[in-house]
């Protein structure tokens, strides 16, 4: 299934695959803000919507940013609400175009408020990471993968983010991000 899920997004023009992903977007929006009579959260639609870009990787191609960039844009305008959010670790690659730069770019520019990317980094890739900030993604906060809270804290120290760490959205005990599909136990947010 994964493999004809990729070959069907490979085999479309470049505007077929921004028509696709906000397909997605707008699929994974109604699923939590107007959902299914059977599903599990009926009766509670969900108040914040969100979609993790990218969920399985990362973004594979400068083209697929450029694609991802268009149906967010897109979605500022017809899926109120909705945030989408992705850690990336495609930036900053010698000799390959960069996949995040689109979505990047258009989120420091403040085009694209409903998303929300991360720089994911840990202590192999610091200097291409130090390197990214100093230039194109000096706007983006930074995800740390890290044995512990205070190894994770100096090494945003050492990339010169002193603000308060936060967990992953997903993570949080308290207020985790809600999620399109949950299991009849699971509390509502």
């Amino acid at each position: 299934l994964a493999r004809w899920r990729l070959d069907t997004w490979e085999a479309l023009d470049h505007a077929d695959r921004a028509d696709l992903a906000a397909a997605i977007l707008r699929h994974a929006w109604r699923a939590q803000v107007e959902p299914h009579p059977r599903a599990p959260h009926a009766g509670h639609p969900v108040a914040r919507p969100v979609v993790r870009l990218g969920g399985g990787g990362d973004i594979p191609t400068a083209a697929d940013g450029t694609t991802w960039r268009r149906a967010l844009a897109w979605a500022v305008d017809h899926l109120p609400g909705l945030t989408v959010w992705l850690y990336s670790r495609a930036y900053g690659v010698e000799g390959q175009a960069d996949p995040l730069g689109p979505l990047a770019d258009a989120y420091t520019s403040g085009a694209l408020p409903n998303l929300a990317p991360y720089l994911s980094t840990d202590p192999a890739m610091l200097d291409r990471t130090a390197a990214a900030l100093a230039g194109r993604y000096q706007a983006l906060p930074v995800a740390v993968l890290a044995p512990t809270a205070d190894d994770g804290r100096r090494i945003l120290a050492d990339l010169g983010r002193t603000s308060r760490p936060t967990l992953c959205p997903v993570d949080r005990p308290r207020r985790p991000l809600p999620l399109a599909v949950r299991r009849p136990s699971d509390p509502h947010h």
